[in-house]
């Protein structure tokens, strides 16, 4: 079972050319360029969703951390995917790409939403979709000292431009990767003379790339998509020499998931036209100023372990009331993106949205203060949280106090009395109360005697509470408790 409280041990988290042609893959799934917001409150019990686990690499555009958001290229288009099935994202994370077919064929997960190489080895495993990018693979190597003023047919005659040049040197690649087999095979043809370094599987090719940059390594290779945007932000580098003419890359599943398989196909031929997934590859393989300014930061994840410049207030006062500060962050980044400035139309200021009569309450003397906003939004889920003595699940207990900050704990205890009269749990939110607190938008459910408190527009605990869970799972993996 998940622990949710401080001292605890968390469960785990299922852990530069334009020649390069996107194939859009609508991206992916994406052949929904937009979902209807309309203002209508949906009043029946949603039927529980199936979930859509997808297995993932940790590095910097797939799956990452940047100032407490959640982002990479895969995952932006697995939340599309998600979408356009009704299904509910679980990310799992492999431990490199190495282990993601294993753990595909184990189970682990429904799809893998990695850029793979279609190789014979692997389409003997699994399926592959239909493309999803057309890439070359390019040489990653250092330019020559001096380089700044070289004229052009100096750096050529100093870059390695194939693979001769490299006999008797050494490439680096990570084990399991498609290069590691094809570097075999070339050099058992030729009669050896290249030495291949095959480093732990865990290593991203992100991460390989800036050990070349760093000196620690001579060579590896990489997609030209990968290495281009990696190396946008260390100049020495050159990755321009391609080593093999465009080749597929796709995501898979596993040979008997043919439904699946259809649908994510269907949906790249719907994609052609979209703009959605051009929107998104840009952003993760183009956009080079945001790429540099997040490998820069210390806010992203891949360098530190931190959520928020707040994080060490927010350990302090989570920790006096026994929350996880990391669930304390993602109902943070809930309420406010952690901007401490901001102030609701409502009058609710801060980086936890405190009311004035609230923060007052509280001891909350400037609710513009971050340490004070915290401090008073940290004591206020403890008080919350003490009023649900009936609810003896933790995890439970803690998402009635959740849906008690969001919309009141007045109309929290009305959904309570309205899910007993229903037959259901009223110490369970998951599948109960928050049905019920969705039936309180219609007149005939709020207007019964049992309901004290009125209408309560229900959709916005409802996904609230799911949206800060969802993000604390992300969290949950980024850092450490």
């Amino acid at each position: 079972m998940r622990r949710w409280f401080k001292n605890t041990s968390p469960q785990s988290f299922s852990k530069p050319t334009p020649s390069v042609r996107i194939f859009v893959l609508g991206c992916l799934f994406f052949f929904i360029s937009g979902f209807s917001s309309g203002s209508a409150e949906l009043l029946s019990v949603d039927p529980p969703k199936k979930k859509l686990r997808a297995l993932v690499t940790y590095n910097s555009t797939s799956y990452f951390m940047y100032k407490g958001k959640t982002m990479g290229f895969e995952y932006e288009l697995l939340q599309r995917l998600a979408d356009s099935l009704n299904m509910d994202l679980k990310v799992v994370v492999s431990d490199g790409v190495k282990e993601l077919i294993p753990d595909l064929l184990a189970g682990k997960g429904d799809l893998i939403a990695h850029g793979l190489n279609v190789t014979p080895e692997r389409q003997a495993q699994v399926s592959f979709t239909e493309p999803i990018i057309m890439s070359r693979h390019v040489l990653v190597q250092r330019k020559p000292e001096g380089w700044q003023k070289m004229n052009a047919d100096q750096m050529n005659y100093e870059l390695v431009r194939s693979y001769e040049p490299l006999l008797g040197d050494t490439i680096t690649v990570a084990e399991g990767s498609s290069y590691e087999k094809r570097l075999q095979e070339y050099v058992k043809n030729i009669g050896g003379g290249i030495h291949i370094q095959v480093l732990d599987p865990t290593y991203s090719k992100g991460e390989l790339i800036e050990m070349v940059n760093d000196g620690l390594i001579r060579y590896t290779i990489a997609e030209e998509y990968i290495a281009g945007i990696n190396a946008s932000w260390m100049p020495d580098l050159d990755v321009s020499v391609a080593l093999t003419e465009e080749e597929p890359i796709a995501w898979a599943v596993r040979p008997e998931d043919k439904t699946l398989l259809a649908q994510l196909n269907e949906a790249v031929r719907r994609s052609r036209t979209s703009t959605y997934y051009a929107v998104v590859y840009n952003k993760y393989f183009k956009d080079r100023k945001n790429f540099n300014a997040r490998v820069k930061s210390p806010l992203y994840s891949l360098k530190n372990k931190q959520i928020s410049a707040f994080d060490p207030i927010v350990k302090e006062e989570s920790a006096k009331v026994g929350w996880d500060w990391r669930l304390v962050s993602a109902a943070i980044y809930q309420e406010s993106r952690f901007n401490p400035q901001v102030k609701s139309w409502a009058g609710a200021q801060g980086l936890m949205q405190l009311m004035p009569n609230t923060a007052k309450s509280l001891g909350v003397k400037d609710p513009l203060d971050p340490k004070e906003n915290i401090m008073g939004g940290c004591k206020y889920l403890g008080r919350l949280y003490n009023r649900f003595k009936e609810v003896k699940d933790p995890e439970q207990r803690l998402k009635f106090a959740l849906a008690s900050y969001n919309c009141g704990i007045g109309h929290v205890f009305d959904a309570q009395r309205l899910a007993a009269s229903k037959g259901l749990d009223r110490t369970r939110w998951d599948g109960n109360v928050e049905q019920s607190i969705l039936d309180l938008s219609d007149p005939e459910e709020y207007q019964k005697d049992i309901i004290r408190y009125g209408y309560v527009r229900g959709r916005q605990p409802y996904n609230y509470v799911r949206d800060i869970f969802d993000r604390y799972e992300h969290y949950s993996f980024f850092t450490d408790e």
